[in-house]
């Protein structure tokens, strides 16, 4: 397959450049872009291919993409930055400014182990579809009075979907604007980063398209997961 590389790479990362090149070679990408800084200058800034899988929109400069659970990292940044501000403390319960998270024993759940994946809410107890996630409203009240998957603080166990809907509400409740607008106003708009929670419906043109691999596209492995497993993946 031969296909347009755009962008430039610095001659020390060449290995790095040509195996960039190898995913539409021989690994069959659609579309892609790389970006490294060392030391605070840009050595490699490379993109190609399409942003859909029909191939009708190519990949720019400026496309933007899913970040899927990096978007964990910069929550727990805007954490942080509340922490620094004295608006919180990591050992504060959530109970504090959520009180119906408290049931069924989950009063003493700190921000701490609600971040790091300790509470037992890696999803909802009874049925769920999709679109329940996206009542984020209901969703957080769901979890907040759902009894917990394990005792909370004894291990963590990832909550891959779950810690979206819990640490947004959580967040709105304690500085009182969402994650959404806190990550606008205080980490993309002052430092200029083309970063956002969720997507804009005018920046729609600019987004890359979400193709499945073929192995996350069966339920297969589901025999083979625990119960909180599968409650956290389907």
């Amino acid at each position: 397959m031969s296909i347009q590389i755009h962008g430039s790479a610095d001659p020390a990362f060449a290995a790095l450049a040509a195996e960039f090149e190898r995913n539409f070679a021989e690994r069959g990408d659609v579309g892609a872009a790389l970006s490294l800084v060392v030391d605070g200058r840009p050595v490699v800034d490379l993109w190609a291919g399409s942003l859909d899988a029909a191939g009708t929109r190519p990949w720019a400069a400026d496309s933007v993409v899913n970040v899927w659970s990096t978007t964990k990292a910069v929550g727990a940044l805007c954490f942080a930055m509340l922490v620094e501000r004295g608006a919180c403390a990591y050992d504060d319960p959530v109970a504090r400014w959520w009180p119906q998270f408290a049931a069924h024993g989950k009063d003493g759940v700190t921000i701490a182990m609600l971040l790091s994946h300790q509470a037992g809410l890696c999803s909802f107890r009874d049925p769920a579809v999709v679109e329940d996630f996206y009542d984020l409203e209901t969703a957080a009240a769901r979890l907040a009075a759902t009894e917990p998957l394990w005792p909370p603080g004894s291990r963590s166990g990832y909550h891959a979907i779950s810690i979206g809907v819990l640490a947004g509400e959580l967040f709105r409740r304690i500085e009182g604007r969402s994650l959404t607008a806190f990550i606008a106003e205080e980490l993309a708009g002052p430092l200029g980063l083309d970063l956002s929670l969720g997507l804009p419906a005018s920046q729609e043109a600019r987004r890359a398209e979400m193709i499945a691999p073929p192995e996350l596209a069966t339920s297969n492995m589901a025999a083979d997961l625990n119960p909180s497993q599968v409650a956290a993946y389907t």
